[in-house]
């Protein structure tokens, strides 16, 4: 029984670990753009890099 339920658990856990991951990649090109556009907008609100 006890070893059921830990195997229950770790599978779980192992799925969890899984959508973490996949998620990553859309979250970081989120991140990226967002930071492109801010330094875009600083660069023409304040004349930056040019």
């Amino acid at each position: 029984m006890n070893v059921a339920l830990f195997a229950a658990a770790a599978a779980i856990m192992g799925y969890a670990a899984h959508l973490s991951y996949v998620n990553v990649a859309p979250q970081q090109a989120r991140t990226r753009a967002r930071d492109e556009f801010v330094k875009e907008r600083m660069r023409q609100r304040h004349g930056y890099g040019k």
